[in-house]
């Protein structure tokens, strides 16, 4: 939807994929804080504080809708999501056909 993203990863490919929109440009990345015994409501506070900034530094600089933007078109010449879906189901098979590896280098 050409929207810039604050991403604030918890696990698994999550840490992956928000520092993949932060070296694309779409949007920051705002990492958990992980607090010893006893300091949960200050790290709390702290991390709605951290995430305050990141999403009014988002949505105020034009730099990141722009480039949400484009990431959007790009994506929407790709096919959108149904040939997502496609080339992930056919990886999922194991159908590395030519057709997946092109989208898979032209960043699709």
């Amino acid at each position: 939807n050409n929207v810039p993203l604050v991403v604030c990863p918890g696990f698994g490919d999550q840490i992956v994929n928000a520092q993949k929109a932060v070296d694309i440009g779409v949007g920051l990345k705002v990492d958990r804080p992980d607090p010893d015994a006893g300091q949960e409501a200050q790290a709390a506070a702290g991390y709605r504080s951290v995430v305050k900034a990141a999403l009014l530094e988002v949505f105020d600089n034009s730099d990141f809708k722009a480039v949400a933007a484009r990431c959007g078109d790009n994506l929407q010449r790709a096919g959108g999501v149904p040939r997502a879906v496609e080339l992930v189901l056919a990886a999922a098979r194991g159908n590395k056909t030519t057709e997946f590896a092109a989208a898979s280098r032209a960043g699709a």
